[in-house]
């Protein structure tokens, strides 16, 4: 997610809102400190590129 955002210019806030999530969720799946539900992924699949895996 991180490498998204940062390709695109995009703040983890303005992230967060297009995802439906809060900001400090955001930040915490990105530090790794906690993972997105799979239905996050699939719900918002079209927003990332082939580099982010499922896994």
């Amino acid at each position: 997610m991180k490498a998204y955002r940062k390709k695109n210019h995009i703040t983890q806030h303005e992230l967060a809102q297009l995802m439906g999530v809060k900001h400090f969720t955001l930040r915490s799946w990105e530090q790794k400190q906690a993972k997105p539900p799979y239905n996050v992924w699939r719900l918002h699949k079209h927003l990332f590129d082939d580099s982010i895996k499922l896994t």
